[in-house]
C-alpha cells in the first residue's frame, strides 16, 4: 500500500492562506463545486459528466459510499495517526481496521479504537486480546517507547493523540538531566505536570498499561509484563484492572472506552473530518459549522457523517474570490 502524505488541495489553498472567509465570498458555479467535490473526496479531477451535474450536493451520498473515497480517506486517517506509515497494508493496523472492519460493517468511529477483533487481511476475527488497533503487534512495538523501566509512556500518549487529539511537545530530560520515574514524579520539575499532575498524566495512564519486559526482549516476540498498578485516576475517572482475568488487556480496554465517551473524542473526530475536507486544521473561524459537526456526529457516531456535514455546509462550495 502506498502511503498518503497530506497535501493542501488547490481549492482549499485560499482558505488555508486567508483564514476567515471574505465577506465578498459567494457561491461557486455548479461546475466549480462539482470539481471541488471530486478533488476533495476522490483526489482526482471531475469527469466531463460530473462537471455537468446540475446538482453537486446530490452526488454526496454516492461519493461517500464510493470505495475509492473510502480508500483515500482511510489512507488519510492512517497518515494522520501514524508517525511513520508503512508501505505494506498489513503493517498499518489503523488503515486495516478502518477499511476491513469499520467501513466494511458500517460501524461507528469509536469501533476503530475499542473493537475486539484481530484484523487479518480482509477478515476481522473475534479476539479477547485485541483492543482496537492498539494491541496489534506492529502498532504496539512501534509505539512502546524506550522508558528504561518499561512503562509505556509513548503508548499512553499515542492513544490519547489518536482518540482525543492530545498534542504535547516531548521533553526528554528534566532540568537536572534525569528522566527516570523518580525525576518525573518530583513536583516542580518540568516533567511532573504532564506525567503526574494534569488530567491526562502519562505515568498514571502507564500504570494500568502492560509494561515492556526489557530483560526478556525479542524483536519478533516481545513479552509484556502486567501493569504495575491496578487502578489509575485519569480525567477524573478511576480506571481499574482489579479482578480482571487479563490485566494487560483490561486496563487498556477500560481506558479507551472511557476516552470514547469524552467530549474531546467527538471534537477530535470533527477536527479530522474538517482537515480532510478543507486541507487545513480547524482554526475557530467557522464555529457554528464546526459545532454543528459535533452535534451531528454525536447522533450517529459515524465519521462519514462528520465529513458529510462539512461537505454540505455553506462554506464548502464558496468562491473566495468574491
Amino acid at each position: 500500500m502506498n502511503t498518503v502524505t497530506r497535501k493542501v488541495r488547490h481549492w482549499s489553498l485560499a482558505l488555508a492562506v486567508g483564514g476567515l472567509v471574505s465577506p465578498l465570498a459567494g457561491a461557486m458555479t455548479t461546475e466549480q463545486c462539482n470539481q471541488k467535490l471530486s478533488n476533495t473526496l476522490l483526489d482526482r479531477a471531475a469527469t466531463t459528466t460530473e462537471l455537468a451535474n446540475p446538482d453537486p450536493m446530490g452526488r454526496v451520498d454516492g461519493l461517500l459510499n464510493n470505495s475509492d473515497f473510502k480508500e483515500y480517506f482511510a489512507r488519510f486517517v492512517n497518515a494522520h495517526m501514524n508517525w511513520g506509515p508503512k508501505d505494506n497494508a498489513d503493517e498499518n493496523p489503523v488503515y486495516m481496521s478502518l477499511i476491513n472492519y469499520v467501513f466494511k460493517n458500517d460501524l461507528q468511529w469509536k469501533e476503530l479504537f475499542v473493537h475486539d477483533r484481530e484484523i487479518v487481511g480482509q477478515n476481522a476475527n473475534p479476539s479477547t486480546k485485541d483492543v482496537g488497533y492498539f494491541n496489534h503487534r506492529n502498532w504496539r512495538q512501534r509505539y512502546e517507547g524506550n522508558e528504561e523501566d518499561g512503562f509505556k509512556l509513548r503508548t499512553a500518549y499515542m492513544i490519547m493523540n489518536n482518540m482525543i487529539g492530545l498534542n504535547l511537545e516531548a521533553v526528554t530530560v528534566s532540568a537536572t538531566g534525569a528522566s527516570d520515574r523518580d525525576a518525573r514524579k518530583t513536583p516542580g520539575t518540568v516533567c511532573y505536570h504532564c506525567h503526574y499532575r494534569f488530567d491526562f498524566a502519562l505515568d498514571r495512564v502507564a500504570d494500568i498499561l502492560p509494561r515492556v519486559n526489557r530483560e526478556n526482549m525479542d524483536v519478533q516476540n516481545r513479552q509484556d509484563l502486567n501493569p504495575l498498578g491496578s487502578m489509575a485516576e485519569v480525567f477524573g475517572t478511576t480506571i481499574t484492572t482489579q479482578g480482571a482475568s487479563d490485566p494487560k488487556v483490561a486496563g487498556l480496554r477500560n481506558f479507551v472506552e472511557m476516552l470514547a465517551e469524552r467530549d474531546e473524542f467527538y471534537s477530535n473526530a470533527c477536527d479530522i473530518a474538517f482537515e480532510f475536507t478543507f486541507g487545513r486544521e480547524a482554526d475557530g473561524s467557522d464555529p457554528d459549522v464546526f459545532d454543528g459537526c459535533v452535534a451531528e456526529f454525536r447522533k450517529t457516531g459515524k465519521i462519514l457523517d462528520a465529513v458529510r456535514h462539512f461537505i454540505e455546509s455553506p462554506i464548502f462550495c464558496q468562491d473566495l474570490e468574491g
